[in-house]
């Protein structure tokens, strides 16, 4: 999974802490908030990674050129 920088998804995986909450959000709806939500599943994800939030933007526009339909800035 590829989170957007100040998601907590990413920090909770490592911590585990659900009480985590990142300062700033990213901006990015979904796995993109601040806090992890209760029915998000560290243990089904096989890595998670950060990018910047631009660059998860630029890629779900293009993820949506090349599959004819909207997909989400955090997938």
């Amino acid at each position: 999974m590829v989170g957007p920088e100040n998601s907590g998804a990413l920090d909770y995986q490592q911590s585990r802490d659900r009480k985590f909450t990142s300062n700033e959000a990213s901006g990015v709806v979904g796995m993109g908030r601040p806090r992890v939500e209760l029915s998000f599943i560290a243990d089904l994800m096989d890595r998670m990674c950060r990018v910047p939030t631009a660059a998860s933007y630029a890629a779900m526009r293009l993820l949506a050129t090349l599959a004819g339909h909207r997909l989400g800035g955090s997938h």
